[in-house]
């Protein structure tokens, strides 16, 4: 149970722009100045590593389904899938190594532009290209990391008299 998470979001988007907005850029939500509609997404996550923020043991999987529009809205409808794996493993002593597959399709062809699943949002950027952007229908994005740990040590506070809280653990890593 605290390995697993089911998220369920039901939102409300109100979107408007000023006419020069579209005058730039015609497809940023499709002609119109304002683009409202309900969307529903369902996330399930399966974090199970030794440390949730900077893993070096185990495996993570998340799918994320989303519906825009519900159906109900005239010109906006669409569904997108989302899914990312990562696995992490320890190589030697200080070495770890993790590798991960992101996946984003719509089913939408021409996708408003702030819903389209793009590489440089949601923290999904390609390495070397983190102040771009890359639209698209769907990506396929597949990230290897090699971390070498430098310090592996940890602080004890000796005015904290509880045991299991008197001590901060401290570990740098260098990676590429």
């Amino acid at each position: 149970g605290i390995k697993n998470t089911h998220l369920f979001d039901l939102s409300y988007h109100f979107n408007h722009v000023q006419d020069t907005v579209l005058l730039l850029n015609p497809g940023y939500l499709s002609g119109d100045a304002g683009l409202n509609f309900l969307s529903f997404t369902y996330t399930f996550t399966r974090n199970n590593t030794d440390i949730h923020f900077y893993p070096a043991k185990g495996y993570f999987y998340s799918l994320s389904l989303r519906n825009y529009g519900l159906g109900l809205h005239k010109s906006f409808s669409a569904f997108d899938a989302g899914s990312t794996f990562a696995y992490y493993a320890s190589l030697f002593k200080n070495v770890c190594i993790s590798s991960g597959i992101i996946a984003r399709i719509s089913s939408k062809k021409d996708q408003q532009f702030l819903y389209a699943p793009n590489l440089g949002y949601e923290g999904i950027f390609v390495r070397g290209y983190e102040y771009y952007l890359i639209k698209g229908q769907g990506y396929l994005l597949g990230k290897n990391e090699l971390k070498y740990r430098i310090l592996n040590t940890r602080i004890h506070l000796k005015f904290i008299p509880a045991s299991k809280f008197n001590s901060i653990p401290l570990e740098i890593y260098s990676k590429c």
